[in-house]
This record gives structure tokens, sequence and C-alpha cells, in this order.
């Protein structure tokens, strides 16, 4: 069972839950209630389509839907990854109710919430591993460095999702700046770049707009990044060779 198509009034609580199989969710205009917990812990879920954008959705819906990549309703088809966040990763009540999602109130409050989240120490929830009574890091993904980089790296992501609708729904110029001074300075921001082949291109155009492409970044993703990125390697090279031809050119007399 890939796709599940429902349209029940009711999606009962904890209905799915650790249901695997599941990769993409079709929720139809007749779904009215979501309860708690009733597609947590499907690990494959990668797509929800939401059909009734008043469908009222319970705790926890989506809690460790970890491979969740998209939200689509048809009110608000650009935001459909950025609305993920607003169940997998903020806290926030007001930003579950998708029948306001992108209206101006709703990305003011977005941004509220992700400038906070920015902002929070990466350490910030973590919980030592203990083993005999003693902190035990021999696992790397138990030790707090690897938490920090996977918070700075969920940070960069949220990040820069919303940036990529910035024309559409424009950030303050306030949030902008500091938005791009903290992906220029996070090195986990770059790694997205190579993270998800299908979403280099728009990422790569971002980050160039942005001004975030320096030689020596390019130089270093260039050292990291797979061989099998074939055409990310050669935006990357021309990108590069752009960089040298415009010094060469300003020295040029």
């Amino acid at each position: 069972m890939s796709q599940l198509e429902i349209n029940d009034n009711v999606i009962k609580k904890k209905r799915f839950l650790n249901d695997r199989n599941i990769r993409d969710i079709v929720i139809g205009e007749n779904t009215s209630i979501i309860e708690d917990w009733a597609f947590a812990g499907c690990q494959n879920l990668r797509r929800v389509t939401l059909k009734n954008k008043n469908a009222v959705l319970g705790k926890d819906v989506f809690l460790n839907c970890n491979n969740l990549k998209e939200i689509v309703m048809e009110n608000s088809s650009s935001l459909k990854r950025l609305l993920v966040y607003a169940f997998t990763v903020f806290d926030n009540a007001e930003l579950r109710k998708l029948s306001f999602a992108g209206q101006d109130s709703y990305m003011k409050m977005f941004d509220q919430t992700l400038m906070r989240f920015l902002k929070q120490d990466d350490m910030e929830g973590f919980s030592p591993f203990l083993a005999g009574g003693e902190e035990d890091y021999e696992d790397e993904e138990n030790s707090p460095e690897y938490y920090r980089a996977k918070i700075k790296r969920e940070k960069c992501e949220i990040l820069t999702e919303r940036m990529l609708v910035e024309k559409e729904y424009p950030l303050s110029e306030q949030d902008r700046e500091y938005g791009i001074t903290y992906l220029q300075t996070t090195d986990e921001a770059y790694e997205l770049l190579f993270g998800e082949e299908d979403l280099f291109y728009e990422r790569f155009l971002l980050y160039d707009r942005l001004g975030l492409l320096s030689f020596v970044r390019i130089q270093g993703l260039l050292q990291k990044m797979p061989e099998s990125m074939v055409e990310a390697r050669a935006l990357l090279l021309r990108k590069k060779d752009d960089i040298n031809t415009d010094i060469f050119t300003m020295y040029d007399l």
C-alpha cells in the first residue's frame, strides 16, 4: 500500500500509527477531523494531499514522520514543503490551522516562530545518553556534536525553504538580513546543496541570488559532492569559472 486515499469524516486517533507501508496519502473533502497521532510514526510517508483546507488536525498527527516532504493544498501549493515544519518541528497549534495558510497573518506568525527557532540554543532538547550512570557517546548519533549539527541542518533547511517562497510571501527586511547572515555563516547550510539531488537546482539558484556562493565555498562543495551528481557539479564548475572571469576582468588594465 504505497498510496492511501481516505474520505472518512473522521480519521480516528492512532488509526495508522507506525504504518511503514504508506508513502502517499490523499485525504478527501469529506474529512473534517484528523485526530491525535493519526499518522504518527509513518516513517516512509513522503507526501500528504489535503483536499479540505478546513479540516481540523489534532495533536502530533505527523509526529516522527521523518521523511515527510510535502503537505499539498490547493490554496497554498507554493508552501507545500514549508508547511511540513508546522507539523513536524514547530510546537505552535495556530500554524496547524491550514485554512489560514498563506495569509499575511499566518506568514507573520510562521516567521516569528522561525526566528525564535533560529535563535534558540542548538543544544536545547538534547538528552545525554547514559550507560552505567555515565555519559557514553561511542555511538556517534547519540553524541552532542551529532545533535548540534542535526539541529543546525534543520534550521538551515527551514530557512532555505522560507527564502524560496520569499517572492510570493515577502520577509521583513530585518528577518531577511538575519536569515542571509545565518545561512552565510553556517556550514550546514551548504550541505543542503548535495543532500537531495532533486532540490539542488532551486537551492543553488537561491544561494547564488543571495550571494552565498563564494569561490572558496564552491571549492569546498566540489570536494564533498558525490561524483554521481553530474549536473550539479557542472553548475558549480560553471559558477566557479564565472567568478574567476570576473576577478580577472576586474584587474584587466
